[in-house]
């Protein structure tokens, strides 16, 4: 059976890159924190399986009580579960080299790919597939499993797994966007005037972001429908992350797929307030588009 392709959601990602800061102002690389965690608290490996499995229904009770629609809480139900696996397996990976099960100077590549060999059987072999309870007896933790039979759970976890295998598109520019950008010349032209004017691509970026935003579309005769002027924004917002990516390549050297998601996730708390917007730009690839 081939490998699944699920990922963490690119916000859950990005944090795992973050290092600690202590009140001392030093930085502590997060393997030390994750190996501190281990020594620290035994069986968390064991405690979080449950935590994953609960996390679905108590982020939708919780945005029952908050007024969430079911998108907004389906959101927050994946960005929930992929930090708990993804913390599962960052254990699991200190846990092995502590037990010296793989070596300690494994290669970054050969570790991402074990990391991702976890994360997906997790997914699938588990979290899709089973449920989970710790009872305590006699003093020992003892860890159960059974075959998930419920079919509302089941099709609540995959809609929360589908969820989390879109996520990652948000960050990545759609196919109309890089035809677009092939067509005409003016968005690569844009993005050297902006590099001559000395324009802080990061401000540049929100300002542009925040006037597509507050833009009004209007025309004579036939007034444009409210889908599609949410699908005009969405591709506008696009073609601004790419000039930005424009402005990190040519100045930084950055990778241009890898600045386009770096500017995508950096106006994500403006855009997550638009929710029709946010889950436009998710599916650009999947309709059809205008010009």
């Amino acid at each position: 059976m081939p490998l699944s392709n699920h990922r963490p959601d690119p916000f859950t990602h990005a944090k795992r890159k973050r290092e600690f800061r202590p009140t001392d102002g030093k930085h502590i690389p997060r393997e030390q924190v994750i190996k501190h965690i281990d020594s620290t608290h035994a069986g968390t490996n064991l405690r979080l399986v449950p935590r994953i499995i609960r996390a679905p229904k108590k982020v939708r009770i919780l945005a029952e009580k908050a007024g969430l629609d079911k998108r907004q809480t389906l959101k927050k139900q994946e960005q929930l579960v992929s930090r708990l696996v993804s913390k599962w397996v960052d254990h699991m990976i200190s846990g092995m080299k502590e037990k010296e099960l793989i070596a300690h100077n494994i290669s970054k590549r050969e570790e991402r790919k074990l990391w991702l060999q976890f994360y997906n059987n997790f997914i699938d072999q588990f979290f899709l597939k089973k449920d989970s309870h710790i009872t305590n007896k006699n003093g020992k933790l003892i860890f159960a499993t059974k075959i998930l039979n419920d079919p509302a759970v089941r099709e609540e976890r995959n809609a929360i797994i589908t969820e989390m295998d879109q996520a990652i598109s948000y960050t990545l520019p759609p196919k109309y966007i890089i035809e677009r950008r092939d067509k005409k010349q003016k968005y690569s032209l844009r993005a050297w005037s902006l590099i001559r004017s000395g324009v802080n691509p990061e401000e540049n970026l929100e300002n542009e972001v925040q006037r597509i935003l507050r833009r009004r579309y209007s025309r004579i005769g036939r007034p444009y429908t409210q889908e599609q002027v949410i699908q005009a924004k969405a591709v506008q917002i696009c073609l601004a992350a790419s000039i930005y990516a424009d402005i990190l390549e040519r100045t930084k050297g950055e990778n241009w797929i890898s600045a386009y998601g770096l500017g995508m996730m950096q106006m994500h708390s403006v855009i997550e307030k638009r929710p029709r917007i946010e889950h436009e730009i998710r599916n650009l690839d999947k309709v059809e588009i205008k010009d």
